[in-house]
């Protein structure tokens, strides 16, 4: 696979899962998450390459979707999971996309790293 591939598998999978990402952000996270996660949909979509920004967004999405960001006495936005059973009809639909998130990213890890731009807006 050619390094840009990342950006087109990255791509794929926010046009794949748009509706169920935005739904599970909104339910864990709130209409300030919806918002980043709009920020990333549209970075993505003039990026010219797979950006290390965009790795982090990623991460972010893996993070939020198992429950780890809310561990972190960092997070002090709204806590869906304080109130989440496991027998909540939701959680198995969360489960599922954390897992297509999980794949998305050792997919973009099997591709080799040469290509990867780097966000001068981050790196500085």
């Amino acid at each position: 696979m050619k390094p840009s591939n990342k950006l087109n598998l990255c791509k794929d999978f926010l046009s794949d899962h748009d509706l169920e990402l935005q739904n599970a952000v909104l339910l864990l996270c709130g209409s300030g998450a919806v918002m980043r996660l709009q920020r990333f949909r549209a970075a993505v979509a003039k990026a010219s390459g797979f950006m290390s920004s965009h790795r982090r967004e990623l991460n972010w999405l893996k993070a939020m979707l198992s429950f780890d960001l809310f561990l972190s006495d960092a997070f002090d936005e709204f806590c869906f999971h304080a109130d989440c059973s496991p027998e909540d009809p939701t959680v198995p639909s969360l489960c599922v996309l954390y897992e297509a998130v999980e794949r998305l990213l050792a997919d973009i890890d099997a591709i080799a790293p040469a290509g990867e731009q780097i966000d001068l807006e981050t790196a500085a």
